[in-house]
C-alpha cells in the first residue's frame, strides 16, 4: 500500500475480529493535497474528504470524526 496510511476503526457491536472491516485510508491526490476515504467492509468508498496540505490536518479530521460523530445529529436537508 504505497502511499497510503491506512487507520482501522472499531464501532460499536463489532468484534475485535472485525477491527479492518472499516477503515479510514490517507492518501494523496493530483493535486499533491491529502485526504481521507473511508471505506466498508466491502471495499465500497462510504464518503472522501476535502483536501489538506498537511498530513497532520487530515489525521486530525479523522481523530475528530471519531470523537464527535457518535453524537452528531442527522439533519435532512433533502426537499420533502
Amino acid at each position: 500500500m504505497r502511499g497510503k496510511l491506512v487507520y482501522g476503526a472499531l464501532f460499536q457491536g463489532q468484534s475485535r475480529e472485525d477491527d479492518m472491516a472499516y477503515k479510514f485510508e490517507i492518501f494523496k491526490d493530483k493535486a499533491g493535497e491529502f485526504r481521507v476515504r473511508f471505506r466498508a467492509s466491502n471495499g465500497e468508498v462510504m464518503f472522501s474528504s476535502e483536501g489538506y496540505a498537511s498530513k497532520s490536518s487530515a489525521k486530525n479530521m479523522i481523530e475528530s470524526i471519531k470523537k464527535n460523530a457518535p453524537d452528531a445529529d442527522v439533519v435532512d436537508e433533502s426537499a420533502a
